[in-house]
């Protein structure tokens, strides 16, 4: 007898969920549509090459959803939109009018172990700024975007916070702090978006892993655990320009 569950890491809509799901879903075009964003979508199967060229080794290597069709091409459910995007950027930047303001809802796959609100299908909410002619006020404006979107659905305000990830920070720690080679950067920030998703001693083994010593590893989880204050005692052992600036 074929079972009535859905795929491992995915699931039905029935009519109630799928009117719930759609609510969301309108809070989310109508926000982003208020700061000019136009919709877009494209298909769900890409080639794979794409995302050899556009995404990480691990995304690659670990969770895709990849396979040959009957033509003999190597295709792959898409695990994320931004590939997608550059693509269809890149296919008609010229014509495009400036600054380009797209969003998405996409339909997304990745081959990794269903977590805490987190299946092996989601969607998610992509806003893309291209051609801003002013890369601050791009930043900013995605930010008061994000800012917009709790309030949409009526979160009050103070019950929420928008932390922000500087890359120049990052690096300044990283190169600066703990000598790590600039080679070592990228593997080194995808374990820390994983801190949270491991235990801490198998974490600390990862970084180890990757060529770190025990030491860097424990100042990079002391790094992520205390926050500003980590970088306020010691500012003075970082680049000011590529921590402040």
């Amino acid at each position: 007898m074929l079972s009535t569950k859905p795929y491992k890491g995915s699931r039905d809509f029935y009519p109630e969920e799928m009117r719930s799901r759609e609510w969301i879903f309108s809070k989310l075009s109508k926000t982003a549509e208020l700061f000019g964003y136009e919709k877009v979508d494209a298909p769900l199967i890409e080639p794979v090459d794409l995302y050899l060229a556009k995404t990480s080794e691990e995304i690659v290597n670990q969770q895709i959803y990849s396979f040959e069709d009957r033509g003999g091409r190597q295709v792959a459910i898409r695990p994320e939109m931004t590939p997608t995007v550059s693509r269809m950027i890149a296919a008609r930047y010229r014509e495009l009018v400036k600054p380009i303001r797209w969003y998405s809802i996409p339909n997304l796959w990745r081959y990794e172990r269903p977590g805490k609100g987190r299946l092996r299908e989601h969607w998610q909410l992509n806003c893309d700024l291209f051609a801003a002619a002013d890369e601050f006020l791009a930043d900013l404006e995605i930010l008061s975007l994000a800012m917009e979107i709790p309030l949409a659905f009526d979160a009050p305000l103070g019950s929420f916070r928008l932390y922000i990830n500087h890359r120049k920070i990052l690096n300044a720690f990283l190169e600066k702090f703990l000598q790590i080679p600039k080679e070592k950067h990228a593997p080194v920030a995808r374990l820390m978006d994983k801190k949270e998703k491991l235990p801490k001693e198998t974490w600390l083994a990862a970084l180890q892993e990757e060529g770190l010593l025990q030491e860097q590893a424990e100042k990079i989880a002391q790094y992520m655990e205390s926050g500003i204050s980590f970088l306020k005692e010691h500012k003075d052992n970082l680049d000011k320009e590529a921590t402040f600036g």
